[in-house]
């Protein structure tokens, strides 16, 4: 192997030990111990970003207690018969929102179908003292006057302290078989 010599303007190096070249130029370990740990950074600021973890259509939910944090016994069910008249739940949960013991977040919940806004839900909840980092919340619908056909649900969560939203989606359909 050939004694090292740094790269010159407008040529390539066949050999480059102890840097990184990368259409001609050279970039030193150090600069690439930076930019690494500034990805890593990112990785971890994106990775505790809020989150919706899931969106689920149900029918029958059990209220349990402790609210938001044990708010989750459901069946889950993604087909209802035409003219359904049951419980018809949106349950979602969402993470990541904890800020000093406080949680202040908003979720929209939207039902569409074929571009049509069926439903809107709007939510708050302001918590303090609280060691949560992941929460349930649901709300029921009445969908017994909507038509046979295929709907998407939309949540959308704002952490109302960093500024920050998340959404997720999940479809369900009414009518056909169940």
């Amino acid at each position: 192997m050939p004694d090292y010599t740094p790269p010159q303007k407008g040529v390539n190096m066949k050999y480059n030990r102890g840097g990184l070249l990368r259409k001609g130029r050279w970039v030193s370990m150090p600069c690439l111990i930076l930019l690494c740990l500034l990805l890593i950074g990112c990785a971890n600021q994106a990775q505790n970003a809020l989150k919706v973890d899931r969106v689920d259509t149900a029918s029958s939910v059990t209220l349990t207690s402790g609210g938001l944090r044990d708010w989750r016994e459901y069946t889950l069910q993604r087909s209802f018969p035409s003219g359904y008249s049951g419980e018809f739940w949106v349950m979602f949960s969402f993470s990541n929102m904890l800020h000093d013991r406080t949680i202040h977040v908003k979720a929209n919940i939207y039902i569409v179908s074929n571009g049509e806004l069926k439903a809107e839900e709007n939510k708050e909840a302001n918590i303090t003292d609280s060691s949560d980092n992941k929460l349930w919340w649901g709300n029921s619908f009445d969908i017994s006057s909507y038509p046979d056909g295929d709907y998407s649900v939309i949540v959308t969560v704002t952490d109302l302290i960093s500024g920050t939203s998340a959404s997720l989606m999940t479809t369900f359909k009414i009518g056909g078989s169940r």
